[in-house]
């Protein structure tokens, strides 16, 4: 399963839950939304400190940044953590999405299944772990308290 299809099911998953995509960005792509690292000030390079979510979703005032890969990598779960404690988030997501009430932050990794990392997910403090199966059906693998579950 491909990067792709894993951030095209986790889609679907978010809008079937209640959720509204704001922005998606494919591998290769470069459409998405980026956002900048508050640690990035003063960096000259355009993409130093950037990051660019695989999707952007919104429900009830919360924010949903999801990263997608391919396979289950620890990689992605620590960049997880440094976009939900970035300060300078919530501006920029208030100043990008205009009308959008914004109540918090939370993110998740996407994967094709089977999810290894479990632990790592809890004390990282990832807020959820969705697993795509070869026929594109989305598991919630793990959700953090704070995570809404069900249809809005």
């Amino acid at each position: 399963m491909t990067e792709e299809q894993v951030t095209k099911a986790v889609m679907e998953w978010l809008v079937r839950n209640g959720w509204e995509v704001l922005d998606y960005d494919f591998p290769g792509g470069g459409t998405g939304r980026r956002f900048r690292f508050a640690d990035a000030a003063g960096r000259r390079d355009k993409n130093a400190g950037a990051f660019c979510p695989d999707v952007v979703a919104w429900r009830d005032g919360l924010f949903l940044l999801s990263e997608d890969k391919a396979v289950d990598t620890l990689s992605d779960y620590g960049k997880q953590a440094r976009v939900k404690q970035d300060p300078t988030l919530p501006e920029q997501l208030a100043a990008a999405y205009p009308g959008k009430p914004f109540r918090g932050i939370r993110v998740a990794v996407a994967f094709s299944a089977p999810f290894h990392h479990r632990n790592a997910a809890e004390e990282i403090g990832l807020d959820a772990v969705l697993t795509v199966s070869p026929d594109n059906s989305v598991s919630l693998a793990f959700a953090s308290a704070a995570f809404p579950r069900g249809a809005a």
